[in-house]
């Protein structure tokens, strides 16, 4: 049956949402910590996935940040039907579980699927996609899917935006929205935002599909292209649609991306990196991402915390030194009372070990950009910036470093040190990543 176009454009749109979240998949090959090459044993991979430590962000970005745009974004769209899949283990903890359940009564959209077994990345299978259309297939047949991981955000007006693409000449079509932007999460907030351009990447890529009255579905994907999702096209005509910005990724220290066979520092890598983009506008981030922003920390160093009272401490060859007892990873900023481009600061840290079993901090310590010194202690080289003085309106100086000590010690002791052109402190504080 051909439907009118007048009849077709007025039509209710039905979208999929299909999120693993966390599902427990030892026996894939598509994930870091499941490769054959894995440090992780099975039972080491379990402990890994559902680790309160990894667990507990993840959870509160999906349900706090996540599932409150879906709902915005639907209730925006006119003539709009969302189900958005999520699939569990069945040992998922049951504090997280209880977590999701909470959120669905919540958000009616929500259904949580226990997945028996593997999940397929680009969409449900068969059997779940008939039980969630069951009553809601629309007199067109037509519906579309889209990819979420459980830390990736879609914009406020995503379903409008996707409405125009469920047309029956789409069938078989993927739509991907390169504009994106990443940020850095914290233990309090989201910090260095950029922009991406990450064509036919997962988050909100999306596919649209038909099923067919013999209970066939057009369009979906029998088997993976080669390489993944990235060469999609070779397989189906690809859309991409960068006129507006489509996901947001957050990056934290728990992804499997960051796995490795040791212990890596994060955010001494991820903050460099993150320095050297293009950096996100503000008033996008604000428009598109409004549940992200409201964590957005643009400048970290206005919710720093004060060390002790420095002011006047020399910054010459001996230093001045601090004992903060900090514990896991911060941005420390300084601000001196001079200004020299030949100025610069050595910051130096002792380590305290908090955990008898920790292996031994060299290796993660010079990863992290710090060498050994003759203190026996660790030691790095940062440069300071020119900035206005807060009185007299002469130069000053203004500094910022990540410290990231080693899994199983903390900072017991920090000097900074410098030559006669550093001059002296003004202020040190410093910002919790961790």
């Amino acid at each position: 049956m051909t439907i009118p176009e007048e009849t077709r454009h007025r039509m209710r749109r039905l979208f999929i949402g299909h999120t693993r979240f966390s599902v427990h998949a030892y026996s894939s090959g598509s994930f870091k910590a499941t490769r054959k090459d894995s440090r992780f044993s099975e039972e080491e991979y379990t402990r890994w996935l559902y680790s309160d430590d990894r667990m507990a962000p993840r959870t509160e970005l999906f349900i706090d940040e996540s599932l409150p745009q879906l709902a915005e974004s639907l209730e925006a769209a006119e003539d709009c039907d969302l189900v958005h899949i999520v699939h569990i283990s069945d040992s998922l903890p049951s504090t997280y579980r209880r977590a999701l359940e909470e959120a669905a009564q919540r958000h009616p959209f929500l259904h949580i699927n226990v997945a028996p077994s593997f999940v397929a990345p680009s969409a449900p299978n068969k059997k779940v996609l008939n039980r969630v259309l069951k009553g809601r297939l629309p007199e067109d047949r037509l519906f579309a899917i889209y990819r979420l991981d459980d830390d990736d955000v879609l914009p406020i007006n995503f379903f409008e935006r996707m409405i125009p693409y469920v047309d029956p000449e789409h069938v078989g079509w993927r739509i991907s929205f390169p504009h994106s932007y990443s940020a850095l999460r914290t233990s309090q907030s989201y910090i260095k935002p950029w922009y991406r351009y990450f064509p036919k990447a997962a988050a909100g890529l999306v596919s649209i599909h038909k099923k067919t009255p013999d209970g066939d579905f057009l369009g979906l994907q029998t088997s993976p292209p080669k390489k993944g999702h990235l060469y999609l096209d070779t397989q189906f005509p690809t859309v991409l649609d960068s006129r507006e910005p489509g996901f947001f990724q957050s990056r934290h220290v728990s992804q499997d991306s960051t796995l490795s066979e040791d212990e890596t520092p994060f955010f001494s890598k991820m903050i460099k990196e993150a320095e050297k983009k293009p950096e996100a506008d503000p008033s996008l981030l604000e428009k598109y991402y409004p549940h992200v922003f409201r964590r957005l920390h643009l400048c970290p160093q206005e919710n720093a915390v004060s060390i002790a009272d420095v002011e006047g401490a020399p910054l010459g060859t001996q230093g001045a030194s601090f004992e903060p007892q900090l514990h896991g990873a911060f941005l420390l900023f300084g601000r001196t009372d001079s200004y020299s481009e030949s100025a610069k600061i050595t910051v130096s840290v002792a380590l305290e070990q908090t955990d008898p079993e920790a292996p031994a901090p060299q290796a993660f310590m010079k990863r992290a950009g710090f060498s050994p010194d003759q203190a026996g202690g660790y030691s790095t080289t940062v440069e300071t910036q020119t900035a206005e003085a807060e009185n007299d309106g002469a130069s000053a100086g203004v500094f910022e470093t990540v410290i990231e000590p080693a899994p199983g010690h903390r900072i017991g002791q920090l000097t900074l040190s410098g030559d006669d052109d550093a001059g002296h402190l003004e202020t040190l504080a410093t910002y919790s990543l961790t």
